[in-house]
Order: structure tokens, then C-alpha cells, then sequence
């Protein structure tokens, strides 16, 4: 009985306080402010997260092709193509994800 006691004394006033701190109020929004560099930022992420990322993509896998068709069937060649599937994959999950969120 004691114990339960002892743990309750602690666990109860930090979460208390971490919901009061973290909890989102009106106040957090009340100042938000079109900063000047938003939309360069944005402008940025746009481009990094589309025509850029697939560029990168073609490129690996046109290396991945070519390497396949000179050097054979070797490390160097199974290493860029994980790379081509893997960087595929994160950029369709990025895509996925993006459409999902509002």
C-alpha cells in the first residue's frame, strides 16, 4: 500500500504538468505569422521532394542499367539497384503520405 502511494506522489503531479505544458491552447496560434522565408522553404521542399528526387532516381537507375550491362552481375551493380528501389520506395511513400494529409 505504501508503494502504490510513494508512486502516485511522483507519476501523478509530472504528468499533470506535462499535459498542462504540452497541452495546445489558443495562445500558441494567436501569434502565427507569415514569416519572409516560408515560402522559400516550401518552394524548396517542393522541389527537393519532386522533380529533383526523381532525377536522382533516373540517374540511379540508368547507372544501375548501365553498370549491369558493362561490368556483369557484381556488388557495385546490386548496390545501386537497392539504392534505385529503395529511393523508389521512400519517395512513393512520401508521395503516399502527403496526398493522405490534408
Amino acid at each position: 500500500m505504501y508503494r502504490a502511494l510513494h508512486w502516485t506522489r511522483c507519476v501523478v503531479p509530472a504528468a499533470s504538468a506535462a499535459l498542462t505544458v504540452f497541452s495546445p491552447s489558443d495562445g500558441w496560434t494567436a501569434d502565427l505569422a507569415v514569416l519572409p522565408w516560408d515560402y522559400t522553404f516550401n518552394a524548396i521542399q517542393n522541389f527537393v521532394g519532386g522533380p529533383l528526387s526523381h532525377l536522382v532516381i533516373v540517374v540511379a537507375a540508368s547507372c544501375a542499367v548501365l553498370s549491369f550491362t558493362l561490368a556483369g552481375d557484381n556488388a557495385v551493380v546490386r548496390r545501386l539497384a537497392k539504392t534505385v528501389i529503395g529511393a523508389g520506395a521512400a519517395l512513393l511513400a512520401v508521395q503516399l503520405l502527403n496526398y493522405l494529409a490534408p
